[in-house]
């Protein structure tokens, strides 16, 4: 968690919270991840569709572990876009609140934690159970975390200036109270979506103890 929030770079000021070598470095690091990962994803699928031969790694892993190959670029793709989208979306509609810390990648030492251990538990099925899984689900997933992904969008989108990462103990001036567009239908939108993003991409991946932890 030190590493994610740059602790021990206070010798380098470009690199503190509102600093542009920060925000530069975890963009571009954010979008070599999405780019690599989807990428893979579209050769891998293209494989699956007897388009393309990876004939080289079906010899080398096998065709189960391809498919969990396949699920973890869907994986590493979707959670590239989305702290890609959380910095994008404050930085055009609350520029006034917008840092490194917008792409959420140092979210909380429990996000952190929860995502190394679904890390852990699917590279232990990729080892040892590669036959455990199934593709059905990670589509379902998928589903799951593109709708989700709109809704959290939408609701920051909505928001505006009165949406904050951050749990606000004091009202600003520009604050309101937000009751229309996906507000007029769901009370917390942003939470909603969150909430469920984070259960689809343990979908995608097919974790069975990762995704009960979710609940």
């Amino acid at each position: 968690q030190d590493v994610l929030d740059f602790k021990g770079w206070y010798m380098y000021p470009q690199f503190s919270r509102h600093g542009l070598g920060r925000v530069g470095m975890l963009g571009c690091l954010l979008g070599v991840s999405l780019g690599s990962s989807m990428t893979m994803f579209l050769m891998i699928t293209l494989h699956k569709l007897r388009f393309v031969d990876l004939v080289v790694l079906a010899d080398a892993i096998g065709e189960d572990r391809i498919q969990m190959l396949w699920q973890w670029c869907m994986y590493f793709s979707v959670l590239s876009f989305f702290h890609l989208m959380e910095f994008f979306t404050t930085a055009l509609f609350n520029a006034e609140v917008v840092s490194a810390d917008s792409y959420l990648v140092n979210h909380s030492t429990t996000y952190t934690f929860a995502a190394l251990f679904s890390w852990t538990e699917f590279a232990t099925r990729f080892i040892f159970a590669p036959n455990w899984n199934n593709a059905s689900i990670s589509i379902v997933g998928f589903g799951v975390v593109v709708v989700s992904q709109v809704i959290r969008s939408l609701a920051m989108i909505t928001c505006g200036a009165s949406f904050n990462h951050m749990i606000q103990r004091e009202k600003k001036e520009n604050h309101v109270l937000i009751t229309h567009g996906v507000y007029r239908y769901l009370r917390h939108p942003s939470y909603f979506g969150f909430y469920y993003w984070s259960i689809g991409v343990q979908l995608i991946l097919n974790n069975t103890v990762a995704g009960m932890e979710k609940k």
